[in-house]
């Protein structure tokens, strides 16, 4: 199951995390969460799961595109 989990600090910065991701999606998810809420990023982090190819993401460009 995929989630993000965010947690905001008392002084209003933001931590997302996603689970049940793999691959480029991961990011590209959390990219679109940022921009609709306004935010910034100020750091990554990659778990390994961001390294596994098996995410459908090129199944999802090439379906977009046609």
């Amino acid at each position: 199951m995929r989630e993000i989990k965010v947690v905001i600090g008392t002084d209003g910065s933001a931590k997302m995390e996603a689970n049940g991701f793999t691959g480029g999606v991961c990011e590209s998810t959390l990219n679109e969460l940022l921009v609709a809420v306004g935010g910034t990023e100020e750091s990554q982090t990659e778990k390994p799961e961001y390294f596994d190819s098996d995410d459908g993401l090129m199944d999802e460009i090439f379906n977009n595109n046609n």
